[in-house]
């Protein structure tokens, strides 16, 4: 009778155990999967800042480099004005140089 009531007190002992060692596993289980479900949260954030960075960084540069092209662009528009002028002048120069030879042909034939 004794020893049935100790194997009774046993075997309780050991359901409270097991139920509370499989509370504290579920527990653990939990929470292991939402800190999984916060650190996979905060590195997909992270992933997209680091994209949105890149891109804003990219696009800094293609400002930059538009810029720089439209400098450039209008360095050479003024570059090619003045070669313009030049060989507008240098034609005008030829065209009198050509008068002036004409005229001096004409002297010399009469």
């Amino acid at each position: 009778e004794h020893d049935a009531q100790v194997t009774e007190l046993i075997n309780k002992s050991t359901k409270r155990l097991n139920d509370a060692l499989a509370e504290k596993a579920r527990a653990e289980e939990e929470l292991r999967s939402q800190l999984r479900g916060e650190f996979e949260q905060a590195l997909e954030q992270t992933q997209k800042s680091a994209e949105d960075r890149v891109r804003h960084i990219r696009q800094e540069e293609e400002i930059k480099n538009r810029a720089n092209m439209e400098s450039i662009r209008r360095e050479l528009g003024g570059e090619i004005d003045r070669y313009r002028l030049a060989e507008a002048s240098l034609r005008h120069t030829i065209s009198e140089l050509q008068q002036r030879c004409a005229d001096y042909e004409l002297t010399l034939a009469r």
